[in-house]
């Protein structure tokens, strides 16, 4: 979530894996997980809007993925091991000291 914020923003699909969708289940605690993450492990705490998006999953039963969608902000914001990700294309980027500030 902090890459994304410190970038220009973007959407993290939970519940697709590779290029097969497995979906959530019914597990309330990993989506409260992911809820909680943006306060609970960035500083400052990454704003995020949340949605339950319902599927079929590669089992073909009836699931839901947990949209995220996290704004561009105007705070650099850093994980709890105190790391700067900077989302670029496709992957985080650590950014060192100088590139952070």
């Amino acid at each position: 979530m902090v890459a994304p914020a410190n970038a220009e923003g973007g959407l993290i699909v939970v519940g697709i894996w590779g290029n097969a969708v497995e979906g959530i289940g019914p597990n309330e605690r990993m989506e409260n997980g992911w809820r909680q993450a943006g306060r609970d492990f960035a500083r400052p705490p990454v704003p995020a809007r949340f949605e339950r998006l319902p599927c079929i999953n590669r089992r073909g039963s009836p699931d839901h993925l947990l949209v995220i969608e996290v704004e561009a902000s105007e705070h650099i914001h850093e994980n709890a091991r105190g790391e700067v990700l900077l989302r670029i294309g496709d992957e985080n980027r650590r950014l060192g000291p100088i590139e952070a500030t």
